[in-house]
């Protein structure tokens, strides 16, 4: 039931959004909101206390997005009337999810022992991209477990570059081996 509920606004969301030519304004601004809730998380159990006066509420939006396009601040404050700010997370990744369908995006994660430079995860975008025949866009997550090299989650997808994975293939196949003998 929320997952239909989450379906119905940010699809009305986006037909706003793409009729008014602000998809990108609005992509940007929910991220934000999000991420400040996330940051947060008082400021969520406000929101979504039933026992607050609504006004207050409004007037705490119109505080947080103060310099966001008006229909996306009233976008926010309909879930609020509507009691489902508590959808509001799930109604920004579908959102979200609609808006790189749209603009042919795939994002994704590339994992890695260390920080890599901005350069070289252009290139592995750029080297996806060419393979998938979207734009890829890739997040750097840390994982040291990795030990060198780097992994990409996307769409489904798995890519193993890492040392960790070399390694591993390393045992699988002896032990096949030793099987064999």
């Amino acid at each position: 039931m929320n997952n239909q509920v989450s379906s119905v606004y940010s699809q009305a969301l986006f037909d706003v959004a793409v009729e008014k030519e602000i998809l990108i304004q609005s992509k940007d601004e929910l991220n934000l909101l999000k991420t400040l809730l996330e940051d947060n998380p008082k400021l969520r159990v406000i929101l979504e206390n039933p026992n607050i006066e609504k006004r207050e509420k409004k007037d705490m939006v119109d505080v947080l997005m103060k310099d966001s396009e008006q229909n996306t601040k009233n976008f926010v404050k309909v879930l609020l009337d509507n009691n489902r700010f508590d959808q509001f997370d799930n109604i920004v990744d579908q959102y979200i999810r609609r808006f790189n369908e749209k603009e042919n995006i795939a994002p994704g994660i590339i994992y890695s022992a260390r920080a890599l430079d901005k350069e070289f995860v252009a290139k592995v975008e750029a080297t996806l991209s060419k393979k998938l025949d979207k734009k890829v866009e890739l997040e750097n997550v840390l994982d040291e477990s990795l030990i060198g090299g780097f992994t990409v989650k996307m769409d489904g997808k798995f890519v193993d570059n890492s040392i960790k994975g070399r390694l591993e293939n390393l045992k699988s196949s002896l032990k096949q081996k030793r099987g064999e003998l």
